[in-house]
């Protein structure tokens, strides 16, 4: 296959990511295309950023960036927040030239990450303080690898972001942990390895960890500090779910790896958590319509090439951000949470008929349940001060 033709193919399969999950017929293609041509080794691996840089960091309460975002008739409160946010991004990174991104803000992944800040992290700006590390993310084809070596060297940026954002930045107060897809990944395995042992979990409101097959063995094999969320105003607690279409294959899934102490492990077969958005109760009930009180549509590729997401240079912002009330019922069911089958709008765009798996809109299919969730919880959080 000659260079041309196979990054015209990269293009193709990474537009397709975006817009939803390739297919599991997809893999063996990814594997080819998007794995580099070398063993890993941390050696030849980007150089680390420095936290103490503003440049490291995506968002900053005081910098303006797409966590500033806001559908029509919402206020960005930050200035007098009085908790903070810490948002681990997703994959954005899908080349082959190495095994850890190098941040470079040309690229095509700072565009996608860009998007995934508006979608994800911009639904606290009414009560938090948003900051969001850059970090060496693990290219795409890691997860197909057996090699974890990458996410090793991702997670340890992780972990050196929040040190500096807890000793420098948070200063005592409280605060929500926000992930989703590989920035789960790294965020439950922050909350086992350095929140829960440094005593940081009286102070973390809630940690939404998005998209990322949380398993329940988590509970007993390490977070024994840390609760399932199970009720709307519930603090100190976890909130995950990974949405598909109710109408999808049962059958389908990816196998997931995660990091236990005595090594990694995928997901396969095992029990995973699901709290429903709708309810905030890890039950099996199906809640109406009548309980969505908005999702955000957005189309990434209208983003990358049409550029009216946001203009950092003037600060205006176009009314992309557009929020759609009463839009599906929602249940959990065998640990995943299943929506009404999208059709002919960009949350279906690029999905398969049987796998239906949303997870490029994990997040903002919710966006105002969670808008409204986190407020609740910090008010019952100073109550409980």
């Amino acid at each position: 296959m000659n260079k041309a033709l196979k990054w015209l193919l990269v293009i193709v399969i990474t537009i397709t990511v975006i817009a939803g999950v390739v297919a599991a017929s997809m893999r063996p293609i990814i594997g080819y295309l998007m794995t580099p041509d070398y063993v890993f080794s941390a050696q030849l691996a980007p150089a680390a950023p420095d936290y103490a840089e503003q440049t490291s960091w995506l968002t900053l309460p005081d910098t303006v960036d797409y966590a500033d975002m806001l559908p029509e008739g919402l206020v960005d409160q930050q200035q007098d927040a009085p908790v903070d946010v810490f948002y681990i991004h997703p994959t954005a990174y899908y080349g082959n030239d190495n095994w850890n991104s190098n941040m470079a803000p040309e690229k095509g992944a700072a565009q996608i990450i860009d998007y995934m800040v508006a979608a994800h992290a911009s639904i606290f700006n009414g009560c938090c303080k948003i900051y969001s590390p850059q970090f060496r993310e693990a290219t795409i084809s890691t997860f197909l690898s057996g090699d974890y070596g990458p996410l090793e060297l991702a997670y340890s940026d992780v972990k050196r972001a929040f040190e500096y954002f807890i000793k420098h930045q948070n200063k005592g107060r409280p605060f929500v942990l926000l992930s989703h897809s590989q920035g789960t990944s790294h965020a439950i395995r922050l909350l086992e390895e350095y929140i829960q042992p440094q005593g940081l979990v009286d102070k973390m409101v809630v940690a939404y960890v998005i998209g990322y097959e949380f398993p329940t063995d988590k509970f007993s094999r390490g977070l024994s500090d840390i609760a399932v969320c199970e009720s709307a105003e519930q603090t100190n607690c976890i909130v995950s779910w990974a949405a598909y279409g109710e109408t999808s294959d049962s059958e389908f899934s990816f196998e997931l790896p995660h990091w236990y102490p005595e090594g990694w492990e995928v997901n396969k077969g095992k029990e995973t958590l699901c709290v429903n958005p709708l309810s905030w109760h890890a039950d099996n009930k199906m809640q109406t319509r009548d309980e969505h009180l908005g999702a955000v549509l957005s189309n990434p590729l209208s983003f990358f090439y049409e550029n009216v997401l946001f203009d950092k240079n003037t600060g205006t912002s176009p009314q992309y951000l557009q929020v759609h009330k009463n839009f599906t019922r929602a249940q959990c069911k065998n640990g995943r949470l299943y929506i009404e089958t999208q059709y002919d709008n960009s949350i279906a765009a690029g999905t398969n008929e049987n796998d239906q798996n949303y997870h490029a809109h994990d997040i903002n299919l919710f966006y105002m349940n969670i808008r409204e969730n986190v407020a609740n919880r910090i008010a019952r959080f100073k109550i409980d001060m």
